[in-house]
Parts: C-alpha cells; structure tokens; sequence
C-alpha cells in the first residue's frame, strides 16, 4: 500500500465534473451555495469585520474577490477573510460522519486560487471543490478521536489539506505539483478547540487559516517549492503526530474516485453547533406540549459526552465580546431559545440577543448531562438528544431525537435567500447570484463568477 498522499493528489489533480455522479454533482453544487450565502452574512460578524479591515489594510495586489465587500486582495488573503466569514455565523455545512465543516476552508480555497489563473471556467472550480471537500471529509471520518480527546478541531486541521486540494485543482495542477502542495498544506495545518471553550473570536477564523493555507501550498508548489511525500502515513506523518496513530486507513481511501463521502454532507437548519441541532428539535417538540413555559421547573437534556464536552455550558450573559460565541455551544441557551420563540434564527445569535433575559433565565433551567447508555454516550459522530422536561406540577414530558434533520432541496434557496437578507441583499439579486451558483459548472469564467460573489447587488444573469 502506498502513501494516501500520493492517490489523494492524483484523485485531485485528475479530477473532472463529467467524472462525478449526479448526486455529488447536486452535494457540491449546494455545498457551494450553502457557503457563499453563510460567508455574504457572516461578511460583517464580530471578528470578521476587523480581520478584514486588518487585510485591507494591508493592501496588495487585487487579485481575488471578497465576498460580498466589492474589494480585492491577494489570493491567499481573499480566502483568509472568505473563510472566516463563512465560518462565523456557525451556519455552514456539517460531515455529521467527519464531524466538521468542510466547505468553509475549500469553497473560498477553489474560488480565490480560479481567480489567480487565466482562463478557470465554472467546471474547474466545481471539480476543485469536488476534490477538496471529499479529501476533508475522507480524513476527517477516518481519523478516530474527536475534538475531546485530541484536542484538534478537525475543521481546520482537515480543511487545510482540502484548501490545499482544491486550489491546486483550481490552478490546473498536475498530480507532482499537487502532492507538493498536500505537503506543504502539512508544514501549516492546526486548528484547536479550545477558542470554542474560551468563546474566543479566533474560532470563526480557523477555516480561513486553512483556506489561505490552502492556497498558498498550491501555489508555492507551482513554483517549485517541495513538500513531504509522506504526507499522512509517514514516520512523522499526520496520522501519527496529530492522532497517535488513531485512524482508519480504509475508510480514508476505500473506493476513492468511485464512491464519495461529500454526499452526506448536511445543511444546518439552525445557526450553532450541529452537536445541538437535535437537542433543538427535542425542545421544539417539547413546546408544542407546553402552554406556558413559566411551568417548567426544570429540563434534562441528555446527549453524548463530545457534545457535552462542546456545548455543555450555560450561556453568562456577561456582555463580553465572546458572548456570542458562547451562545453558539450552548445546549441551555439554544434550548431556552426554542422554547421561548421557536426555531433559533440568525437573529437569535446577536450582541444583543444573548442577553435577552427571559432567554438567560430560562436557560439556567435547562441542565445538559451526559447520556446515561454508554452507546450513545460514547458516539464520535453528531449526539442524539433525550429532554425530560419536569413541571411544576410535578408532571414529566420526555422526548427523543435520534438525528436531527438537515436543509434540504429547496429549502437551501431559502435558507440562501434568508442570509442573504441578513446581509443587505434584495431577494432578486439573492435570486440570480443562487441560480449562477448551482449551474456553477456552465460558467466559462470563473474570476467572473467570483466577481458576482464580492458584488451581489451586480450579479446579473448573463
């Protein structure tokens, strides 16, 4: 068996969209639209403004596009503030097997490399993302121990050898060139969990560290820069540094080329943790039983001990610049926002929203544990939910959620046009940039495509 490497960057490189099945075809289409729309509202987020306002000032050459901005910066820049922004709303894509978001890193990866080289068409760009999502997820479902044990948010860490992927792809990069560029990807690649325990701003950047790393690798590689070869199962190879050697070779590379994991990529229907979403649906359930919320005494929610781990503490409500963050783990917050208003909204994630005090006081009834069967408690993937809501009366409700359900099939448009609304942009031109996004492939200009992205209000049809 040879090196991972060298078959994932020959699947990379070779990689073309009369290759792909029609529902990985559709997953990648909606994976890049499920992006865009969550970078163009998360353009503006805490955090994202200054990083932006950071790199351009800086300046550099105009290059590549940042979304919805009407300014360009230099490649790897671009996709430095292309992916943070997608990230930081936490309403982008979810590998529930991988348990990470791949297309906040590739998306912006693909597009800001496409924009480097004269003459990308929409097809390479959809066969870069193609590339990049599926190797992300590939490494990221093989590996064994999750964020709780490792300590690695596999986000960025995977995502930095997707970026690298795609923007190699993106370049027109022949197999050599893009193994070089995999093992640059690996000199640069990190990402870890505790900006999501501290509720720190650095956790909606991580992705764009892997986005711009991504296309850096990729284009030192074009220039002659050499990387590792044994990338992933070297003596000091990934697998072994980053994971003690906790991983599953067959399912980072069984049926590579034929088979695709990117097709069970999931949609958030909610703007938070996914490790919640089910928990969410629980609570939705439960207050279609309760006529008044003030009656509760007290709600359990029980999920797996990862979950907990992420997103077992309650909300502060301190006022801090990290309030939102923290809003975006936490079980009781997202609970009592489900109970009091229904499904949580953008507009449930804002400075001001979490420090609603019916919301805070609510949510201090609301008591995460971890599941009492040690199946469920143990699980990797994305936590099942069980809430045991207890009344005043001394009355229980409980109900149970296995899988919390994704956006799907036309409901991403709308999803699409929501966070388009939330960043200023009219539902026609939200319309038109959607409908260029997934016939992404018929465009024979990618830098124009891109184009459409940094200035939505102009993204006409041609």
């Amino acid at each position: 068996m040879g090196e991972p490497a060298t078959e994932l960057a020959a699947f990379a490189a070779e990689l073309g969209v009369a290759a792909l099945p029609g529902n990985v075809l559709d997953a990648v289409r909606n994976d890049m639209l499920d992006t865009v729309g969550c970078g163009l509202a998360g353009a503006t987020a805490p955090g994202i403004r200054e990083l932006t306002g950071v790199l351009e000032h800086w300046g550099g050459r105009c290059e590549s596009s940042v979304w919805g901005r009407a300014i360009e910066l230099p490649a790897p820049a671009a996709a430095l503030a292309n992916g943070a922004a997608a990230h930081a709303l936490d309403y982008d894509d979810t590998h529930d097997g991988a348990v990470l978001h791949a297309g906040a890193a590739v998306v912006p990866a693909a597009f800001a490399a496409a924009q480097m080289r004269s003459g990308a068409t929409g097809d390479d760009v959809v066969a870069a993302v193609a590339a990049g999502v599926e190797i992300a997820c590939r490494l990221g479902a093989a590996v064994r121990d999750g964020p709780s044990v490792s300590g690695w948010l596999l986000t960025p860490l995977c995502g930095t050898f997707g970026a690298a992927a795609a923007a190699a792809r993106a370049l027109a990069l022949g197999p050599e060139a893009t193994l070089d560029a995999l093992g640059i990807a690996y000199s640069q690649c990190a990402g870890n969990g505790q900006a999501t325990l501290d509720a720190a701003l650095t956790k909606r950047l991580q992705p764009g560290f892997a986005a711009r790393a991504g296309v850096l690798s990729a284009t030192l590689a074009a220039a002659g820069i050499t990387g590792a070869r044994n990338v992933f199962e070297g003596e000091r190879g990934w697998f072994r540094v980053y994971h003690r050697g906790a991983y599953d070779r067959d399912v980072l590379m069984a049926a590579l080329g034929s088979e695709f994991l990117c097709v069970d990529l999931h949609f958030k229907p909610y703007p938070c943790c996914r490790w919640m979403h089910a928990a969410i649906d629980g609570a939705l359930a439960l207050r279609e039983r309760c006529a008044n919320v003030r009656d509760l005494e007290r709600v359990e929610v029980r999920v797996s001990r990862q979950a907990m781990a992420s997103t077992g503490r309650h909300p502060s409500g301190s006022g801090g610049a990290g309030d939102v963050v923290e809003a975006q783990f936490s079980i009781p917050y997202v609970v009592a926002v489900a109970l009091l208003d229904g499904p949580p909204t953008l507009r449930h994630f804002t400075s001001e929203a979490v420090r609603r005090q019916d919301v805070l006081a609510l949510a201090r009834r609301v008591d995460p544990m971890i599941d009492g069967d040690p199946a469920r408690a143990s699980g990797r993937g994305i936590s099942s939910a069980s809430l045991t809501a207890h009344f005043r009366d001394g009355s229980c409700s409980a109900v149970e959620i296995a899988q919390a359900t994704p956006v799907e099939g036309a409901s991403l448009l709308a999803k699409f046009r929501e966070a388009c609304a939330y960043a200023d942009i009219g539902e026609d031109d939200a319309d038109r940039l959607g409908r260029r996004l997934l016939r992404a492939e018929g465009e024979q200009n990618a830098d124009a495509l891109a184009r459409a992205i940094g200035r939505p209000v102009e993204a006409g049809v041609p």
